[in-house]
């Protein structure tokens, strides 16, 4: 729902988002088994074992791609984002198999999907903001308007509510359900917070349904590293609040920068509300394993939580997961500006008459 905020882009943004999720749902399955599986479990070619954490697995594979598209929605063709899923794919797990080689701790999904997606969709953005060719004949305004910010807002709730078993699906018992409190309470102070800044000042005002779009996610994205911490309610209030913060101020001011200064648009604000957060939830995860109670290694659910090297893992990992979306999308945008590009943007007429 989110994918039909652009006024006169709504039924291509939901037909690509439907499409683009199935499709990255299903090519997950045999890359995850070969790229990152078979890497780590020595599994023969052909013996890929499909459960329910399996399928799990593919539905945050998918949402990262999902997120990657977001960069660009509006300003390509179905056939160039089915390339970038076609590529993002293995990417996406090559870099969850790296990941998985330094060892990080990140329940929540944070950095491997998060960043990974909007560092990819960065990478793509940036070639095809830089390719002359990339033309078009008409170009429709990306503003929403009453309508099309109802529904986007509709799909933001969803979100919302959805958040907390996103969060805590890969973890069990006392740590699921820290995972889905904590999430709750940071989703609030992120409404709270992104809601209040937006009436602030006359110039976030005029986006204050954008803010409320991405803002109120953002608490979710924030703690996902460290969602599973005992880090005490008003820990992952404020980090929800942090995370709002960061998001809002991020549309005002780096959205506007990556278009002006180094040719990136970013249709949907998905560096301030996942690229920059995630950064955030891995150095507050840090400030969590440090201050945290060695008697008390039970409420971590987890014996890598306190290995001597798992702040600077995870510290690792966020970045060699965002250089190494970036070089996959901006290699991935090289091949998609081979192909055909739609010559309206922001325009369903170039899918649908």
């Amino acid at each position: 729902v989110l994918f039909c905020l652009i006024p006169k882009y709504g039924w291509s943004g939901i037909s690509i988002a439907l499409l683009i999720g199935a499709m990255a749902f299903e090519w997950n399955m045999p890359m995850r088994g070969l790229i990152r599986d078979a890497a780590v479990k020595k599994a023969e070619v052909g013996c890929i074992t499909v459960n329910i954490d399996y399928l799990a697995e593919s539905v945050f594979a998918a949402a990262s791609i999902l997120i990657a598209c977001a960069g660009v929605l509006g300003r390509t063709s179905l056939e160039q984002l089915v390339i970038l899923m076609f590529f993002g794919i293995p990417f996406y797990n090559f870099n969850g198999w790296v990941c998985d080689q330094i060892g990080f701790s990140d329940t929540g999904g944070t950095i491997i999907i998060h960043a990974f997606g909007a560092f990819f969709g960065f990478g793509c953005s940036w070639v095809l903001g830089h390719d002359s060719s990339h033309s078009m004949k008409r170009r429709g305004s990306d503003e929403g308007n009453y309508h099309t910010n109802i529904f986007a807002l509709l799909g933001t709730i969803l979100l919302w509510i959805y958040y907390p078993s996103f969060n805590g699906y890969l973890v069990t018992g006392v740590a699921k359900f820290r995972a889905c409190f904590n999430t709750q309470l940071a989703l609030m102070a992120a409404a709270v917070t992104s809601i209040i800044l937006s009436d602030l000042k006359e110039d976030l005002k005029k986006n204050m349904m954008i803010h409320m779009q991405t803002g109120v996610l953002a608490g979710g994205v924030t703690l996902g590293t460290l969602a599973d911490h005992p880090i005490e309610p008003w820990g992952a209030m404020l980090l929800g609040s942090v995370g709002a913060t960061v998001c809002v101020l991020g549309i005002r001011f780096v959205t506007p920068f990556l278009e002006e200064k180094l040719n990136v648009h970013d249709t949907c604000d998905c560096m301030a509300l996942h690229g920059i957060p995630a950064f955030i939830s891995v150095f507050a995860s840090c400030i969590s394993f440090a201050v945290a109670d060695k008697d008390k290694a039970d409420e971590y659910d987890y014996a890598v939580a306190y290995d001597a090297g798992i702040c600077g893992k995870n510290i690792a990992c966020i970045f060699v997961t965002a250089a190494l979306a970036t070089v996959f999308g901006v290699f991935t945008g090289g091949i998609m500006g081979m192909f055909s590009r739609d010559d309206h943007w922001y325009d369903s007429s170039a899918h649908f008459d």
